[in-house]
């Protein structure tokens, strides 16, 4: 057989920092690189022409299956490989494409012989574990007829209508996908947007497309748009009629293969009422879902129990088995409190997952520890510590790094007389290298840790005995650094600030640092010394602020926020991003009923119709004031909705507006201080709510809290930060 020539090709806009390794990992099995650009402006192309690629320019049109066509039309190969630039073949699957190509040419009959190749494709967090595991079609012959369709979520097929072919190779070859970490997710989601509206909208009753839009929103952190996007999926899905595909009519062999997949088997296949989704995709909607009520706030969440059971058992009725979707709904029962049910479902979720096939794909993105977690949780309640030891176990075998888990689990032996250190490090072998050497390390660390904060100490001597002199000395050099304190030590240092939970040792301790350390030891990060500088020099402000914010939500966004501005790992930050309509919280602000309103800065059209999604009619008036005045005739036709133009750097509202203020919101920049002071009869005398768009501002951060603090000594501060670490808003509410 001849040598087959392989063309890699690829669609691309600002991609400068994937784009090295995307074109890198092909080099040696590849006979040509085709690179589309579709509009970068960094040096995507540059980078691109440097590593050997053909490059080529496409318009975008909003159509991801156009530029991809054109992209084949270049390559010259008998075969593609379509990545995009965040994905990537490690090396040992990239030297069996050639192989699995051979295979696919020789070995299959004439009229049987595959027209792609199907692979794995594992999707990465921000860690660079996997979380979800799916299967693709990005391998296929360069043939004529042979091209993708639709604008967004493109799928192969032939031109010619015939069912495409397609060789199982997942078991020998995984796709690495980064597509999926903080940094990059809402950029995709709102991103798609646009484009899946616009598909909403030709294909009004498409189940799929509202799939699609809601799972984006999702991405964007629309947490309530992406919800109600899926009950109008589920709305035209469980329509009566037989089970049929997105685009044609019933779901047969021949349909399955024009987007190369295999026919369903089993109950949806004989004609069960749900139309537009194969069985894989209806189970990613019930699940997505129950993971987007999970998400949404305490009360609204608790609200959505009926259509939560609603949809779990259409699910369960088509006789499909998914684990994902058990763990999601496991997970939504335990954050409403419905301790029995939750149980139960979770419990079998696991015995689903034992009996489910290796390649299929799934969505575990945390459930199975956060199931564990709770189900040992459960347990303890009850009692029932062997439970709990095994459930923490199997926590800490999907991600043995949490903290908590682990602590809780040392707890319990230290608890059981039965129990001795070597018993214990034994155990702990199992899940961690403990034993001497150079691999063990950072395992070794942190099982240290742990014993120590658990007041195990003879855990904490047998490990310290498997480490090196080096190790040891370094240990004991750490501990005389002064910000590197105890919890006794931290509660003497502060006695102003209760230590209850780890919330609170985290935030003493970053306080201690700033107190230690110098400003060019913290400043390494993005930000710099000069931010170091001021974050020690306004140490104390941070320190009252964290003691006067009112809950726990709230202190961990400040602890985020400052991990952030010195430059540290942006977990916290992540962690403490906020679900609903940005800017609005039910928790904090319940109703609007004949409150009177003013809107003040950037951001009028999105915050207003939040407010409007948010309270509906139940305000007195609303008035926006802007620079521009642009918005004005699409508010205007609100009830009761005005838009003032005005210059927001002379603006004083106790001048503007003379009736009483009952709730303002700003969102301006470096003028904040300024609209502040010109609001203060307002906020003196009415106590009127504030919402405060602070957009990571540091001077505002411990400027505006004491100033709000002396004008109203009874106002309760809470800070929210709504979307991710990257590309967010950090709100200060003062009700």
């Amino acid at each position: 057989m001849k040598d087959i020539k392989l063309s890699q090709c690829m669609i691309v806009k600002n991609e400068e920092d994937n784009i090295r390794r995307a074109l890198s990992w092909g080099k040696s099995i590849v006979w040509e690189q085709i690179v589309v650009d579709t509009g970068s402006s960094d040096r995507t192309m540059e980078l691109a022409k440097e590593l050997g690629a053909k490059v080529f320019h496409f318009p975008w049109c909003d159509d991801f299956s156009a530029a991809k066509n054109y992209a084949i039309e270049q390559a010259k190969g008998d075969w593609i490989i379509f990545l995009d630039a965040d994905e990537y073949f490690e090396p040992e699957c990239a030297r069996k494409i050639p192989e699995l190509i051979r295979h696919a040419e020789n070995d299959f009959p004439e009229g049987k012989k595959p027209d792609m190749i199907r692979a794995a494709l594992q999707n990465l967090d921000d860690t660079g574990r996997t979380f979800m595991v799916g299967e693709q079609n990005r391998i296929f012959r360069n043939r004529s007829d042979i091209r993708y369709r639709d604008p967004i979520h493109e799928f192969l097929c032939s031109k010619t209508g015939k069912p495409l072919l397609w060789m199982q190779a997942v078991e020998s070859l995984s796709i690495m996908h980064t597509g999926y970490k903080s940094s990059v997710i809402q950029k995709k989601g709102e991103r798609n947007l646009p484009l899946l509206r616009k598909q909403a909208e030709r294909e009004p009753e498409n189940p799929e497309v509202w799939c699609y839009l809601a799972e984006s929103l999702a991405g964007a952190g629309r947490i309530t748009e992406a919800r109600l996007a899926a009950e109008h999926a589920f709305s035209y899905a469980l329509k009566q009629g037989e089970y049929g595909n997105n685009r044609t009519g019933s779901y047969t062999k021949e349909t399955a293969a024009k987007r190369g997949t295999a026919a369903m088997k089993g109950p949806l296949a004989k004609g069960l009422p749900i139309k537009g989704l194969t069985g894989e995709r209806f189970g990613e909607l019930c699940a997505l879902w129950l993971t987007l009520a999970k998400d949404e706030t305490p009360q609204t969440a608790l609200d959505l129990a009926g259509p939560a059971y609603q949809y779990y058992g259409e699910f369960r009725r088509t006789g499909l088995v998914n684990p994902d979707v058990d763990f999601a709904m496991g997970n939504y029962l335990a954050k409403v409190g419905l301790k029995e049910d939750a149980i139960r479902i979770l419990e079998g979720a696991f015995e689903t997952l034992e009996r489910w096939p290796g390649g299929a794909s799934l969505r575990l993105t945390g459930g199975v520890q956060r199931a564990c977690n709770y189900l040992a949780a459960c347990a303890l309640e009850k009692g029932q510590t062997g439970r709990a030891v095994s459930w923490l176990t199997l926590s800490l075998r999907t991600d043995r790094y949490q903290e908590e888990a682990l602590a809780t689990l040392l707890g319990l032996f230290k608890d059981d007389p039965n129990t001795n250190a070597e018993q214990e490090a034994a155990f702990l072998g199992r899940l961690y290298h403990l034993a001497a050497g150079k691999e063990g390390l950072k395992d070794r660390l942190f099982v240290l840790k742990s014993a120590l904060a658990k007041s195990d100490r003879e855990l904490a001597e047998l490990i310290r005995r498997n480490m090196s002199e080096e190790e040891r000395l370094w240990l004991d050099t750490a501990k005389k650094k002064p910000w590197l304190s105890g919890r006794e030590e931290l509660k003497e240092s502060y006695p102003q600030i209760p230590v209850r939970n780890r919330m609170d040792l985290n935030f003493l301790s970053l306080m201690q640092e700033l107190s230690c350390r110098p400003a060019d030891e913290l400043g390494e990060g993005e930000y710099g010394e000069a931010t170091a500088e001021l974050l020690k020099t306004h140490r104390d402000a941070f320190l009252r602020l964290y003691a006067k914010l009112g809950e726990y939500r709230s202190r961990q966004v400040l602890y985020g926020i400052l991990e952030m501005w010195l430059g540290r790992e942006r977990r916290s930050l992540a962690l403490a991003g906020e679900p609903g309509v940005p800017g609005w919280d039910l928790d904090l602000i319940p109703t609007a009923e004949q409150f009177a309103c003013a809107n003040v800065g950037a951001r009028l059209k999105e915050s207003t119709e939040g407010f409007l999604y948010c309270y509906e009619d139940m305000y007195e008036t609303f008035t926006c004031f802007s620079e521009s005045g642009e918005e004005s005739a699409e508010l205007s036709r609100y009830r009761d909705v005005s838009v003032l133009q005005a210059a927001l750097s002379t603006l004083c509202l106790d001048e503007a507006y003379g009736k009483p203020l009952d709730l303002l919101r700003f969102d301006a920049g470096l003028e904040l201080l300024s609209l502040l002071k010109g609001s203060e009869r307002h906020i003196r005398e009415n106590h009127s709510r504030l919402i405060l768009s602070l957009e990571k501002n540091l001077n505002s951060l411990y400027e505006l809290p004491n100033l709000l603090l002396e004008w109203n000594p009874d106002y309760r501060l809470y800070l929210r930060y709504y979307g991710t670490e990257q590309a967010g808003q950090l709100v200060l509410f003062a009700v």
